[in-house]
């Protein structure tokens, strides 16, 4: 017996498998991490892509890697598993892709990276049914618009979109908003009590583990949007970490740069100076 003949699926899963596709442009599921998603968008899809009109789809994550471990194999779970000797792994001119022979024709379902600023070199020029966004929060926002432009044509155009709880801020909720307000949008959310294969030990396991932080609390165990605090912004006394004035003679001006996955989050600026001390010169 397969893993996936001992699934047995929660009711939010279901929900999100049954749940009607057209007339939505954008279905969102966001949640915390293990919260059994995934899986129910896996089956989702394969749904949608027997009886779908169209031919080519696209699975896209941060690279090609994850999405094929994430939805191709899904731990067991993923679509060669589902469709076993109905489908097989193929090479064309658009790349690697997963071949489903289903009753009304075959279907190509592409899985890419989509996470670099290059990535959308990928896609340019295909045509495309469906796209699936694995934690769209970590691609690129000029792949994620190209993928929309690419299901222009479609028949049965429609986006599945899933992600962690991202900051309040993230730009990809820009594009959730937009989607939201031409009303062909539908956004889900989940928790780690959303997932039937984490018994009640298990999730008290996971929640002794992250209450100990307000951020990992509220983030992985609620799933709700918030910024992370660390312990320089706990700690960091406006009083007495600061210095009325500098001191020395000023040498150099130094700036540093953490430019992080998708935008900016740290820059420093230091000034080296020069101190004259028992005949000796310091730097600080």
């Amino acid at each position: 017996m397969s893993k996936i003949d001992e699934l047995v699926f929660t009711p939010k899963q279901q929900e999100t498998i049954t749940f009607p596709f057209r007339g939505v442009t954008l279905e969102v599921n966001e949640g915390t991490p293990r919260s059994g998603k995934t899986t129910a968008d896996i089956f989702k899809m394969a749904y949608i892509y027997s009886i779908s009109e169209d031919q080519n789809h696209l699975v896209a994550a941060f690279n090609q890697e994850q999405a094929f471990r994430l939805f191709m194999d899904g731990d067991g779970f993923g679509l060669m598993h589902i469709f076993g000797n109905l489908a097989e792994m193929k090479h064309d001119e658009h790349g690697d892709h997963l071949l489903i022979h289903s009753p009304n024709g075959p279907k190509k379902i592409y899985y890419k990276g989509g996470g670099k600023v290059n990535s959308v070199g990928a896609i340019t020029g295909m045509s495309l049914g469906t796209v699936t966004f694995l934690e769209i929060n970590l691609l690129h926002k000029d792949f994620i618009e190209e993928c929309f432009r690419r299901t222009f044509a479609a028949k049965n155009r429609f986006h599945l979109a899933e992600l962690n709880p991202p900051a309040p801020n993230h730009p990809v909720l820009e594009i959730f908003s937009n989607y939201e307000k031409s009303g062909r949008y539908k956004w889900r959310h989940w928790t780690a009590k959303d997932n039937p294969a984490l018994s009640e030990e298990r999730k008290q396991e996971i929640y002794n583990e992250v209450k100990h932080s307000s951020y990992l609390l509220q983030r992985d165990w609620y799933g709700k949007r918030v910024l992370p605090k660390g312990i320089i912004y706990e700690t960091f006394d406006m009083q007495k970490n600061q210095i009325p004035k500098l001191e020395g003679h000023p040498i150099e001006m130094v700036f540093f740069g953490d430019g992080g996955q998708q935008d900016a989050t740290v820059c420093e600026c230091y000034v080296i100076t020069e101190h004259a001390s028992d005949g000796h010169y310091k730097y600080k």
